[in-house]
């Protein structure tokens, strides 16, 4: 009997031994990522918010008895700013608004209230329109000129077109956008 007392202290010192182990490493851990890497958590916690992105409803083509078009859906493309993050706006940026401005004929940098709204776009991630519905010529120029950098996105929607108009509007419904004001 007092053989097996000096073996059982033994295994009682060696689980205690490897319960300390295990609880200073995960204390470590714990610290590690709580006091440690608490900035770089701190920086990924500002940047995931929701972004709210509107998706415009695609409705059909509308046909009279006879066949003929009364309404459908028709391609539109939008030039959008996509900011990055950065306080302040790179050489880089300028030279891309400088060659939106000449490709699109349209006052950005000059026009102080659009300068802002890209640069405060710039700061927080967000998205600005600059130009909506281009036509394809001016498309192809800044798909090619500006192809490679990042803060502009080409995205295509559907517009809703009425051949004739507002003719009988009030049967075939009318699609506009909503303001949230």
């Amino acid at each position: 009997m007092n053989y097996q007392a000096p073996l059982l202290t033994n295994k009682i010192k060696t689980a205690s031994w490897l319960l300390t182990a295990i609880l200073v490493l995960i204390i470590g851990r714990l610290f590690h990522l709580q006091v440690i890497l608490q900035n770089n958590f701190y920086n990924k916690s500002q940047k995931n918010f929701l972004r709210i992105e509107t998706i415009p409803p695609l409705r059909g083509t509308i046909l009279d008895r006879n066949n003929q078009l009364l309404a459908t859906n028709r391609p539109t493309t939008n030039i959008f700013w996509l900011g990055t993050g950065n306080a302040k706006f790179s050489e880089d940026q300028f030279k891309t608004i400088q060659i939106i401005e000449i490709i699109l004929g349209k006052q950005i940098l000059s026009d102080e209230q659009t300068f802002e709204t890209i640069k405060s776009a710039e700061r927080r991630y967000q998205k600005v329109l600059l130009a909506s519905d281009i036509p394809f010529e001016q498309l192809s120029q800044i798909a090619e000129q500006l192809s490679e950098q990042k803060n502009i996105s080409i995205t295509t929607h559907f517009k809703r077109f009425y051949p004739y108009k507002s003719f009988a509007s009030h049967l075939l419904g009318y699609l506009n956008r909503i303001d949230m004001e």
